[in-house]
C-alpha cells in the first residue's frame, strides 16, 4: 500500500528526466551557414534523453501525419497513461530536394522541436534568425491556424488576449518566424493543465 502511494505518475517521471537533463552539458553541432547560428541536432541530445527516460521509466513515441506531428510520453509502468505534445506540420518544397527529402526534412524538424519542447532543452531566448530566412515574415498556413485555434480551445485560452500577446489582430496574421514561440506558450499551458489534472487524480 505504501509502495503504491509513493509511486510516481508520468508527469513526475518526466519532470525527473527534465531535471537530470539540466545537469548534462549538451553541445550544438548544427550550423546554419546562411543566417550564421548554431542549433541542436537530434544526435546532440537523443542519446542522453533515451538514457534518462530508461532510468525514470518513461518512453517517448514520435509520430507525424501530413498535418500534425505528435510526441507521446508514456509511463512504462502504466502504458495507458501518457502526456501529449503536438505541433502543426508544413512540408516545404526545398530547392534541389525531391518529395521524400522534403518530407524527411519536415519530420526531422518536427521531431527536434517536440523533443526540445517536451524535455525543456533550451535554445537562446531570442529568435535565432528564423526572421532572416526566406518566408519567415509570411503568415502561417491554414493548417497552422487550425492547430493553434484547437490548442486555444483545449487550454481555455482567451483568443483576444492571445492575439494581443502575439501582437496580431487575428490568428492568421501570425508570421512563420513567431510560430514556434506561439506553439511553445500554448503547449506549456497544456502541459500545466495535464499536470494539474494528474495531481488531482492522484489525490482522489
Amino acid at each position: 500500500m505504501a509502495e503504491e502511494k509513493n509511486k510516481l505518475n508520468v508527469v513526475a517521471k518526466l519532470q525527473k528526466v527534465r531535471a537530470d537533463l539540466q545537469g548534462v552539458e549538451l553541445r550544438k553541432t548544427g550550423r546554419n551557414t546562411y543566417s550564421k547560428y548554431d542549433y541542436f541536432e537530434l544526435k546532440d541530445f537523443l542519446p542522453d534523453v533515451a538514457k534518462l527516460c530508461n532510468k525514470h521509466g518513461v518512453n517517448p513515441v514520435f509520430n507525424m501525419t501530413k498535418d500534425v506531428a505528435t510526441l507521446l510520453i508514456y509511463d512504462c509502468e502504466d502504458i495507458e497513461k501518457f502526456i501529449s505534445f503536438d505541433m502543426p506540420v508544413a512540408i516545404s518544397e526545398l530547392k534541389g530536394c525531391n518529395a521524400i527529402q522534403n518530407i524527411g526534412g519536415a519530420l526531422t524538424y518536427a521531431k527536434r522541436y517536440l523533443y526540445m519542447n517536451a524535455f525543456e532543452i533550451a535554445e537562446n531566448d531570442t529568435t535565432e534568425t528564423e526572421g532572416e530566412e526566406e518566408g519567415a515574415r509570411d503568415p502561417i498556413s491554414n493548417v497552422h491556424v487550425k492547430v493553434i485555434e484547437n490548442l486555444i480551445k483545449e487550454t481555455n485560452t482567451d483568443k483576444m488576449n492571445f492575439c494581443a500577446w502575439a501582437k496580431v489582430k487575428e490568428i492568421k496574421e501570425i508570421e512563420n518566424r513567431d510560430l514556434a514561440y506561439c506553439m511553445k506558450m500554448l503547449n506549456e499551458k497544456k502541459d500545466k493543465i495535464q499536470q494539474e489534472k494528474s495531481g488531482g487524480k492522484k489525490g482522489e
